[in-house]
């Protein structure tokens, strides 16, 4: 691609995702800013198994609706456009002892045209036989589970750190929030196993051996290095072989003949592959790489509920380069406004007037009086008045009417044109049809000028 047509050629953070290569993690943490981004999330459960929707095993999406979850992210609602179970992602922001292989991506979208365009929140998901309790949602989606209901929600539970920075992404410059979680959902090797199975389509003990064929040369290779230490008396030697082994058992080997988990995959045209960011070393509290770090945990809620906190105003920094944009003629009046508590004791004055701003000196009466000079400058059009132009109106119909009718009673009278006087006159059978309809053709117009001056 040629760079000289980039779109985010001013932005310091590009593309998705972004690296790093800082070991010490906890002191970087503790470097950035920490804050509660004002995002929040409601879920619905389906009663039945998740799946995967490509048959030919490519993107690993989930076949999950865009009302499975609805993420709020600064009162801007983000409707869900994919879930998918990626390679992993973020591995490197994580604790270096755990076993990171495949995430769970959730990307949504807001369709106001309003920066940041996407937000992507992203799940590690690490191999720990520790725990005695499977994820309930990634048991329905392995199979090894039919309950009742499942829900995106029980993916969140729990989770309360996450790191989180706005990039830009390729090819026309939209912004993307990323929300990164570090706690991890754990899962047993037995579930990650099964999941691996449904994947690739392939029976289960097929997968148990190939993974253990992978893991076997690991194994030899520790127990060489054990024994060579145990065989050498120079304390160099010794260094260097426990230096060998915490490089082995750092990098968790994937087995690239069946682990085939597919690479995120981005919304409609974005393009990943362009040089991102790599985050080398702690930044100051200025925060300047864009990265912010919160321990407040992900709110949510659940069905037609309301998200119980995690409504803040604060929100991570834009980088340089990517403006904030809204709908074309659409202006948030909200952003004018603010809420000023009444301070009682200060508020009430000597002659009991209720004073809303003490400095200014701006008394409830002077806003009344105010309001009705205001209002007889420019008088409206209220219930009233219409009553009377109502009235008004049918008394001079009849009025009108009536004269009508009898001039053209008399005329025929006179004329002779019947012996009987008639009861209506000759000829004039639509006369009162065509009076009445011009009046209330002038009548409308004239409420029609009434109401649109009063406003």
């Amino acid at each position: 691609m040629n760079t000289s047509l980039r779109s985010c050629q001013k932005s310091p953070i590009v593309s998705f995702p972004l690296r790093t290569s800082i070991h010490d993690l906890q002191t970087y943490y503790k470097s950035i800013n920490q804050q509660k981004p004002n995002i929040s999330a409601k879920y619905n459960a389906r009663a039945n198994n998740p799946n995967f929707k490509d048959s030919a095993r490519t993107t690993g999406e989930i076949d999950e609706n865009m009302n499975s979850m609805i993420v709020t992210y600064n009162d801007i609602k983000y409707t869900l456009q994919s879930v998918q179970l990626t390679l992993k992602t973020h591995d490197d922001w994580l604790d270096s002892k755990v076993v990171n292989k495949i995430d769970l991506i959730c990307t949504f979208e807001n369709s106001l045209d309003i920066d940041p365009r996407f937000v992507i929140i992203v799940v590690p998901i690490v191999i720990d036989n520790t725990i005695t309790v499977d994820n309930p949602y990634l048991l329905g989606l392995a199979y090894m589970s039919q309950d009742s209901t499942y829900s995106l929600q029980s993916m969140f539970e729990g989770l309360n750190n996450f790191v989180f920075y706005t990039t830009c992404l390729e090819p026309h410059g939209d912004g993307a929030f990323v929300y990164v979680n570090t706690d991890t959902v754990k899962m047993t090797q037995q579930l990650y196993n099964q999941l691996l199975s449904v994947w690739t389509n392939q029976d289960l003990n097929t997968i148990q051996q190939k993974i253990q064929d992978n893991v076997t040369p690991l194994k030899n290779n520790l127990n060489s290095l054990f024994k060579q230490i145990q065989q050498s008396s120079d304390i160099q030697q010794i260094q260097n072989q426990l230096a060998n082994i915490q490089a082995s058992t750092q990098v968790s080997p994937i087995n690239s003949l069946v682990e085939t988990w597919p690479k995120y995959t981005p919304p409609y045209d974005i393009i990943l592959n362009v040089p991102a960011a790599v985050i080398t070393a702690p930044v100051p509290k200025s925060n300047s790489e864009g990265f912010t770090n919160f321990k407040e945990g992900f709110q949510t809620s659940g069905i037609g509920s309301t998200p119980s906190g995690g409504l803040s105003s604060s929100s991570p920094p834009t980088p340089s380069g990517t403006t904030t944009s809204t709908t074309s003629g659409t202006v948030d009046s909200t952003n004018s406004m603010k809420c000023v508590p009444l301070d009682i004791d200060n508020a009430i004055d000597s002659s009991g007037n209720i004073n809303f701003d003490a400095d200014g000196n701006v008394l409830l009466s002077n806003l009344e009086a105010q309001r009705e000079a205001i209002k007889g400058a420019n008088p409206s059009t209220n219930l009233k008045n219409l009553a009377e132009y109502v009235a008004i109106f049918l008394g001079v119909l009849i009025g009108v009417v009536g004269i009508l009718y009898g001039i053209s009673w008399i005329i025929s009278v006179y004329q002779g044109i019947i012996g009987t006087p008639p009861l209506l006159p000759v000829g004039s059978e639509n006369t009162g049809f065509y009076v009445i309809i011009g009046l209330i053709i002038g009548f409308c117009g004239f409420l029609v000028g009434a109401f649109s001056k009063s406003y």
